[in-house]
């Protein structure tokens, strides 16, 4: 069981938690602004997993908070190598009558060399895989001369801040994933206008993968990789998945502009100097269908979430959010005391919890950490949340991110009642 997993199933600890319904009628003016739901640090993640996960059920992003450079990395949850196939072994029906005859025998052992004929053909499970990354480098910033640096994840209302002081100025990002509109956005702000200067590209893992810049949007295409090592010699499946990410990027003040970036590859990318604030919204489609066809258009698909939300601003797009992910959250709510310890970090909380603390605060996060999760990596009319869970920064993943119906995909939704996330059953 994975680290993602393990708090997931935290939720059983607390199954008869307390239900509140809650009606927002502006759901900005409800967002808390304690500590006492969040998650905080005051240092950048040092590596994938200690960066704070984002989601929309069907697309993913972690992110990771430096300050000079920063990266955040897209997953959609269809983006699997292989196709569609038979995975019915031919000629198997020809042995079934020889492997009956060794089992009435009791010839277990001649019994059981036969039996693979009747499991799928391979046997492995294809590997689910990595989209792209956003990649930012902020001109002109010295990660060691920032100060007051903050790295917070708000579970109640599913945002992702970064704050932190440069010369006197105070910069934000705040990150979202949007059920919605299935997107993810990113909002630059600073204190002192004209004082946004970043660089942005996109780049992936798939080998396959080809940048470019159409006008203000970043653009990334693929293919998944093929899995040609030993463990899939028995039957090579092509893969049959092409997948889009798009970031349109959106600035108030300032100027924009097309670099290639001789540094990265000759990627290319677009630089914005001298702007108010900048908004990437992210998208991501692939031309999965079904388990069966993959006909759909997934460049379309991609640039249709895009386009539909042309004339939508940062603020909607923010409202839309929390109006639909806040009321699910709140529905369900746990209280064991110790307020006092949300003013530490999350790091230092759990050095002292290593040292036989006491932190009943961190335990009733850490359960709604499970709930947060849940809603992130799994929405109605969403995949099911696999092995794994929808991040991803490698071109595998534990258990390749399949779904094993004799215990994991079940513990991951015991909870969702007794949780009041029921919705969530129709992943």
């Amino acid at each position: 069981m994975n680290k993602m997993k393990k708090l997931l199933f935290v939720f059983l600890l607390f199954s008869a938690g307390i239900f509140v319904a809650t009606k927002l009628t502006n759901a900005q003016q409800n967002i808390s602004t304690s500590n006492e739901m969040c998650w905080w640090y005051d240092k950048p993640a040092a590596k994938y997993w200690e960066g704070l996960p984002v989601g929309t059920g069907r697309l993913a992003g972690m992110v990771i908070g430096t300050v000079a450079e920063d990266r955040l990395w897209l997953n959609e949850e269809t983006l699997w190598s292989g196709g569609p196939n038979n995975p019915n072994r031919p000629g198997s029906i020809d042995r079934l009558a020889a492997m009956r005859k060794h089992i009435l025998n009791r010839e277990y052992a001649l019994a059981d060399s036969i039996a693979p004929w009747f499991s799928s053909y391979p046997h492995r499970v294809q590997h689910y895989q990595p989209m792209s990354n956003l990649n930012l480098v902020f001109d002109g910033q010295d990660e060691s001369k920032a100060l007051n640096y903050r790295r917070k994840l708000s579970m109640d209302s599913a945002l992702v801040t970064i704050t932190y002081q440069l010369d006197g100025v105070l910069y934000k990002r705040e990150v979202f994933a949007s059920y919605p509109d299935q997107v993810i956005v990113m909002r630059l702000t600073a204190s002192k206008p004209g004082s946004i200067n970043v660089t942005a590209w996109m780049n992936s893992l798939q080998e396959s993968a080809v940048a470019a810049v159409e006008k203000n949007d970043l653009v990334i295409s693929g293919g998944t990789t093929d899995l040609f090592h030993e463990k899939y010699a028995e039957r090579h499946i092509p893969g049959e998945i092409k997948w889009q990410s798009r970031v349109q990027v959106q600035r108030d003040g300032g100027k924009i502009s097309k670099v290639n970036l001789t540094e990265k590859n000759n990627e290319p990318g677009l630089k914005v100097t001298g702007a108010n604030s900048v908004t990437f919204v992210m998208a991501g489609a692939t031309n999965w269908k079904s388990w069966n066809d993959v006909s759909a258009n997934e460049k379309e698909r991609c640039d249709n979430y895009i386009k539909k939300l042309s004339k939508t601003t940062y603020a909607q797009l923010k409202e839309r959010h929390l109006q639909d992910y806040m009321p699910m959250f709140n529905t369900c709510n746990i209280d064991l005391g110790g307020q006092k310890m949300a003013g530490l970090t999350t790091t230092e909380r759990m050095e002292l919890m290593r040292k036989g603390g006491v932190d009943p605060l961190f335990v009733s996060q850490y359960f709604q950490y499970g709930r947060y999760l849940m809603l992130a990596g799994a929405r109605e009319n969403t995949l099911a949340f696999n092995n794994h869970n929808i991040w991803l920064n490698n071109m595998e993943g534990r258990w390749q991110g399949r779904w094993t119906l004799n215990i994991n995909i079940q513990e991951c939704y015991w909870p969702v009642e007794n949780t009041n996330l029921a919705k969530l059953n129709h992943s």
